[in-house]
């Protein structure tokens, strides 16, 4: 079995075992409820004990000189006191956990404003800055057929369909996992590598590179870029029919691509985008569409993960693992740190220990991707991939 990475231990977050503010809200009403009806069964004892110690009194009118009686009588003056007494503590308790649910939604609120406004001020900041680079039109490539390779394994397997040294920069890889039959409609894997063009606005040329800075700020700005816009018409010219379901994994700006394309009308329109993973994505501000499921790789030492300002999150159908150590060292170089967590060996490596972790989330996350494909051809077999290479065109005049 692999061990985790170097550093500190990895933690998954999301899934199952994840409450959000608004679950522990009510929570704290359900256990409002319970401690209002046990202070109703309360007020019931005491009232059974003020009954009780009238007939007792009247008992005693009739029966003065049986000890029974008079043990009875004090009997019930003490389970009054008690019930009392526990009423008191009861009540305490109540109040204290409405005054607790009252602090979670206020602070839920407080939480959701300022989320608000942030993810508000960096989008649009994000949005301007991405607005400065020039319109292009897309060119799609002719499809090139990839070298037949062993269908990857698990997480870490995906991660690999993203590395081909000295490839295109604006290549779209589509690797088939599970071929389309007569009576399921095939799965493919999209590989969706990072920025590759990190001109600033006033050094953007005509460069042909589709993966540029203003596509990453153009996706944490809430802005479809020009590859999310072009990806419908790449898969089709690779060969994708529709109704296939999709595995989308990238890395970097690729991953910002891949979770963006997951809510994509025209993208859902064709194909049918089952799981979403990335490595180095700062996705913590873009949500998934029901029903697809997402797994985000972060290092603690990445910077990129953290370009969008928020942390991913939670739910049943979304996880983050973030793994290693924030720093190596107290003389480490923080440029060196920075480039190296943010590599696809990293992230590999990371990949590589979720595919074995003992963790109930993740273990589910393993098992929905084997039911679309992943892993399930036979030992020896071969995946078949085919390649269309984006490009950036002819200028165009701005959107007014």
């Amino acid at each position: 079995m692999t061990g985790p990475p170097p550093g500190p231990a990895p933690v998954v977050t999301g899934g199952r075992t994840v409450v959000s503010v608004a679950e522990l809200v009510g929570l704290a009403g359900s256990v409002l409820r319970w401690q209002e009806r046990l202070a109703e069964s309360t007020e019931t004892v005491r009232r059974a004990a003020d009954g009780m110690a009238q007939r007792l009194t009247a008992a005693r009118s009739v029966a003065a000189t049986l000890r029974l009686v008079d043990a009875a009588a004090r009997l019930v003056a003490l389970t009054r006191t008690e019930a009392a007494a526990t009423g008191g503590r009861l009540t305490g308790l109540a109040v204290g956990i409405r005054l607790a649910a009252q602090a979670y939604a206020t602070t839920e609120e407080v939480n959701r404003r300022s989320w608000e406004l942030t993810d508000g001020l960096f989008g649009r900041l994000a949005a301007g800055v991405a607005r400065a680079y020039p319109q292009r039109e897309v060119r799609i490539g002719d499809p090139e057929t990839l070298p037949a390779r062993p269908p990857p394994e698990g997480l870490a397997g995906l991660l690999t369909l993203l590395e081909a040294p000295g490839a295109s920069a604006g290549r779209v890889d589509v690797w088939q996992l599970v071929p389309a039959g007569a009576f399921h409609p095939g799965t493919v894997a999209v590989a969706l590598p990072g920025t590759s063009d990190w001109a600033p606005p006033w050094a953007a040329g005509d460069a042909p590179d589709i993966r540029t800075l203003g596509a990453s700020l153009d996706l944490i700005g809430r802005r479809a870029s020009a590859e999310v816009a072009a990806l419908p018409d790449a898969l089709a010219s690779a060969g994708v029919s529709a109704g296939t379901r999709l595995v989308l994994v990238g890395h970097s700006l690729g991953g910002l691509t891949a979770t963006v394309a997951a809510g994509d009308p025209r993208l859902r329109e064709r194909y049918l985008v089952t799981h979403v993973v990335t490595a180095g994505s700062p996705v913590g501000g873009l949500a998934l569409p029901p029903g697809v499921r997402g797994l985000s790789l972060e290092h603690r030492a990445d910077l990129v993960p953290m370009l969008d300002g928020h942390a991913n999150p939670g739910g049943s159908g979304r996880l983050t693992i973030r793994f290693g150590a924030e720093r190596d060292g107290p003389f480490d170089d923080p440029l060196a740190r920075a480039s190296r967590s943010h590599s696809l060996a990293e992230y590999r490596n990371a990949a590589t220990w979720a595919d074995c972790a003992v963790d109930p989330d993740l273990a589910d996350l393993r098992s929905s991707l084997t039911a679309v494909g992943l892993g399930s051809q036979p030992v020896g077999g071969a995946s078949l991939g085919r390649r269309v290479v984006l490009e950036l065109g002819e200028h165009r005049a701005p959107a007014q």
